[in-house]
């Protein structure tokens, strides 16, 4: 049994699930993650889909939706990730974790970059076990490439499993990923500077 997991944008979920379904091959669970919003918000600008009104209700308990802002840090006046969403996500996971075959989950934030790979990065380390930490960023990276995991939910992720630092190592010494956070850095100051929202 292995766990298979697939990342996307918010705008991108309900499209692939329904594409699943009619392969025969459905997602287990969804887990989302959205901006701090209202009901009003659309998907857009950072709302996740809600994919029992969209879908079908049997989506009602298998979907996960988390609140949780993109911010790389408090200097940035944005709440940080809380570690609720680790332990969250894994109590999801262990909710639909099939008796055989293999798991398949679908991890999606706003623009699928940051948060959900993040989010995926802690799960394949639950999943997998101590040890496991540089092939699951590499297993990471390789089916989604564009990844930037957020920091702060990688470090509650390695507090909460017990890596000793080890998770938190891989992740910051990956130059791929060094530099990628460097230009997103960049780029999330110029659009506050500007009044806009954070992407993530």
């Amino acid at each position: 049994m292995s766990l298979d997991i697939q990342i996307c944008k918010a705008s991108e979920a309900v499209n692939l699930v329904t594409l699943k379904e009619r392969e025969q091959m459905p997602f287990h669970a969804v887990i989302s993650i959205e901006h701090l919003c209202d009901e009003q918000t659309p998907v857009e600008e950072g709302r996740a889909p809600r994919l029992a009104e969209v879908i079908g209700r049997e989506w009602k308990d298998r979907q996960l939706i988390l609140e949780c802002n993109d911010a790389p840090g408090p200097e940035f006046g944005i709440a940080m990730p809380d570690p609720h969403i680790v332990y969250d996500s894994i109590a999801h996971a262990k909710r639909w974790w099939p008796e055989e075959g293999d798991f398949r989950l679908l991890i999606h934030c706003h623009q699928g970059i940051s948060r959900s790979p993040a989010i995926a990065l802690v799960l394949m380390r639950y999943f997998r076990g101590p040890g496991t930490e540089q092939q699951c960023l590499d297993d990471l990276l390789n089916f989604r490439p564009p990844a930037m995991p957020n920091a702060t939910i990688i470090e509650h992720g390695d507090k909460l499993l017990g890596c000793d630092g080890e998770l938190i190592r891989v992740f910051q010494e990956a130059p791929c990923l060094a530099e990628g956070h460097k230009r997103r850095l960049l780029a999330r100051q110029s659009r506050l500077a500007q009044g806009g929202a954070p992407a993530g």
